[in-house]
């Protein structure tokens, strides 16, 4: 019993210990919210959460010069072991918003902003993300991004997704997109006939396991990519493409080779 008390004596100080240590290094401002952190590699963030927001770090996570922002209510910001942010801004303007970063997963000189209710991002394992943009605008967006997959922007040449109007960006698994991307499933504005009618609603993009997204490439509304695909430099993609293991180039972008994958080491 003695020793029972020692070890929740101990643990008691540990748990004070970390409140303090989070509360002297970074800006806090909870607003009646649950800040959840197993873990006090924490440092010069900025943190201000409204009501009913509930954000988790898991074990051994790392968070330093951040800034989360969160304007609205029953949101959830959840990251689960061993992720690390540095230099990210996190802005949601909304309620019922979800994001998840799986575990292992790195963002560095990234953003995320969502305007509306209901969006969700869903980042899988050991993902791993410099200069990458999320930006969901309207309500019920969602991004599902697979494990074990790279995004790699360069100075302002960043990784791009942009989605409103409640559409979707689903990646595969492995993936590796290079520098000045841009996916978006909408148009953002709307294209109507004489009558005024609406010719450009929004459609969702699937990108399958295993491709590799060059420099400068254009994801538009509608496109489907088959797994095992190389979208070559500055192509533009439009389309559903049925065709996996070969490389897509061109504006439009077609089949320019085929029988073909990829490494992303040098063999």
């Amino acid at each position: 019993m003695i020793l029972n008390a020692q070890k929740l004596a101990k643990l008691m100080r540990i748990q004070v210990a970390r409140k303090l240590i989070l509360r002297f290094s970074n800006k806090l401002k909870l607003n009646k919210s649950k800040f959840n952190a197993t873990s006090i590699h924490f440092r010069k963030n900025n943190i201000v959460l409204d009501k009913n927001t509930y954000l988790s770090c898991g074990r051994d996570s790392f968070l330093q010069h951040s800034m989360i922002y969160v304007e609205g209510q029953d949101n959830q910001i959840i990251m689960d072991n061993d992720v690390e942010l540095y230099n990210v801004k996190i802005r949601i303007f909304g309620s019922g918003n979800q994001i998840r970063i799986g575990n292992k997963s790195i963002l560095h000189d990234s953003a995320i902003m969502i305007r509306g209710n209901k969006n969700h991002i869903m980042i899988g394992e050991k993902f791993s993300s410099y200069n990458a943009t999320f930006h969901l605008e309207d309500d019920r967006n969602e991004v599902r991004i697979g494990d074990g997959t790279t995004c790699h922007g360069r100075d302002y040449r960043a990784v791009n997704f942009e989605l409103c109007e409640g559409s979707k960006i689903i990646v595969g698994k492995d993936c590796m997109f290079s520098n000045d991307i841009q996916i978006r499933p909408s148009d953002a504005h709307s294209l109507v006939d004489l009558s005024g009618k609406r010719l450009n609603p929004a459609e969702d993009i699937i990108i399958g396991d295993h491709c590799w997204i060059c420099l400068g490439v254009t994801i538009l509304k509608g496109t489907q990519i088959p797994e095992h695909t190389v979208v070559g430099a500055g192509a533009v993609c439009t389309k559903k493409y049925t065709e996996s293991y070969c490389v897509l180039a061109g504006n439009p972008a077609k089949v320019v080779k085929q029988s073909i994958d990829w490494n992303r080491k040098f063999l």
